[in-house]
Order: C-alpha cells, then structure tokens, then sequence
C-alpha cells in the first residue's frame, strides 16, 4: 500500500503547517500548560494532541465523509455541541485564579486525544483536508495516510514555538497580574473560536 499520495501532499502540507502554528484551542491549552505547570506536562498535552487529531482526520476521511455527504445536518450538531463546551471552557479560563488549581494537572495525554472530539477547528481542518487535498482516484487508506502523517509531522514542527515562548517568558509573565491577562485573553479567544463558524 503506497502511504503518501505525492499529488496532493504539497499542498496539504502547507495547509496543515498554516492551521496548525496558529492560535487554537490546543495551542492555547499548552500555552497555558507551560505556564502554569511546566514544559513536560505541556509535553503530555500535545501527544495526546498528535495522536488524537491525526487519528480523528483519518476518521473523518475513511468513516464520515461518506455519512456526511448523506446526512449533512450531523454536522451542525457537532458544531453545536463543540461551541457550547468552548464556551464553558474559556468560563472556566475567564474566571480562574491566576495560578491554575493543581486539578488541572491531571489534563495530559488523554485530555489532549479527547479534546479533539469538541474541537470545532480540529473538525473544521480534517474536513477541509479531506474535501479539498484528497485525491479519488487514491485508494482511500493512502488519503487517510496522507492526512495522518501530514498533520501528524505538522504537529511536531509547530508545538514548538508554542512550549517555548511561554518557557522563556515565563519569568516576566508569571505574576498574578500578568497570569490573569493572559488567561482572559485566552479566554477571549476560545470564546471566537467557539462562535466563528456562526458569524
């Protein structure tokens, strides 16, 4: 079985790389993470991250999209559904004390995998990678491959500047004045990523 299809892997690369270094929610959270309980637990997040958003894609191309196409209102159930937890997620950031209860280390491997399920961005890009960067006349294990691995090495390259600009300026960030900013700027953009596809 042939797992890259080289027509489309180009571009799909470039749209992965561009969706994946922006803010998001999993790019905020372990911001976060790295601010409030270091490097590795950020670390932890962002593995459940590659392997659930990846896995989700190749779900998405092999599973969904041929129920979506027949049943296409399932989609805005999802949608809605994403939002309303979104919204009670930056509440909960928005309303925090400075310094995260230590509960909130207990958010790791599996959070970042399950996390996807809720993610309205997450669903927004597979559903893009695979309606816009498959190829029909690819077997449809190799357009899942392609996506998988194509997010999945985006993903890598791209948690890196987000664990290390918060390492490096933890030292100016982390007072309670600064920690409280943040996270309601964070917040603030949960709550647009909850009610973009709305606008």
């Amino acid at each position: 079985m042939q797992l890259i299809d080289y027509t489309v892997f180009n571009p799909l690369m470039l749209f992965a790389f561009v969706t994946t270094i922006t803010p998001g929610l999993n790019n905020i959270l372990m911001f976060l993470f790295v601010l409030h309980f270091g490097v590795w637990q950020a670390v932890k997040f962002r593995m459940g991250v590659l392997v659930g958003f990846p896995a989700m894609s190749a779900f998405v191309v092999l599973v969904l999209a041929p129920v979506m196409q027949q049943y296409p209102d399932i989609i805005g159930g999802l949608n809605v559904m994403g939002s309303v937890l979104l919204l009670y997620l930056a509440y909960k950031i928005f309303t925090s004390k400075p310094t995260m209860s230590q509960d909130a280390k207990r958010f790791g491997f599996l959070t970042g995998i399950f996390l996807q399920l809720v993610n309205g961005k997450a669903w927004s890009m597979a559903f893009v990678a695979t309606t816009v960067y498959t190829n029909p006349q690819t077997p449809i294990t190799t357009q899942a491959s392609t996506i998988w691995i194509a997010f999945f090495v985006t993903n890598i390259l791209c948690s890196v500047p987000w664990i290390l600009a918060p390492y490096y300026l933890r030292d100016f960030l982390y007072n309670d004045r600064n920690m409280r900013i943040i996270n309601r700027i964070f917040a603030t953009i949960i709550v647009y990523l909850a009610i973009a596809s709305y606008i």
